[in-house]
C-alpha cells in the first residue's frame, strides 16, 4: 500500500486491522521479550497469561492521532498486516489456559499446550517481522 504523508492524515483511508497490526507491533519487542522469558522458564504460564494480556489489552485501548503515526512509522507505511491477529490468537490461548487440571476440563489447556502455543507465535513473529 503506497500512501502519501497527505492520505496517512487521513486515517479513514487506513484499513482498521492495518491501524491495530500497527499499535500491536508497537509492542513487538514487550510480547518477544515476555515469550521467550516463558519459553526459556524465567516465568511460568500464570505470570506470563497476567502480563501479556496487560500488553494487549494496552495496545487495545491505545489510541494515536495521525501525527503520531507518522512520527512513529518515521513517515513511512510499514507492511504489518497480521501482527494483530498473531496476538489476539495467543490473548484466546491464555484465556483458556487453567494451570489446575481440576478446574481446566475440556476446553482448557496446560501450561504444557500454552508454551507450545507461544513458541509457535514467536517463531512466527521472529519469521515474518524479523
Amino acid at each position: 500500500m503506497n500512501l502519501s504523508n497527505k492520505d496517512l492524515l487521513d486515517l479513514s483511508l487506513l484499513p482498521k486491522v492495518l491501524l491495530s497490526d500497527f499499535i500491536s507491533c508497537q509492542s513487538k519487542k514487550l510480547y518477544t521479550q515476555l515469550m521467550e522469558k516463558f519459553i526459556n522458564g524465567i516465568i511460568g504460564g500464570p505470570e506470563f497469561k497476567e502480563e501479556f494480556c496487560q500488553i494487549w489489552r494496552l495496545n487495545r485501548d491505545t489510541e494515536y492521532t495521525s501525527e503520531e503515526i507518522l512520527k512513529i512509522g518515521d513517515g513511512k507505511l510499514i507492511e504489518l498486516k497480521g501482527f494483530s491477529t498473531i496476538t489476539s490468537d495467543l490473548f484466546t490461548d491464555c484465556d483458556v489456559f487453567e494451570p489446575d487440571p481440576l478446574l481446566r476440563g475440556d476446553s482448557g489447556i496446560s501450561e504444557i499446550e500454552l508454551k507450545t502455543c507461544v513458541k509457535k507465535a514467536l517463531s512466527e513473529i521472529k519469521y515474518r517481522y524479523h
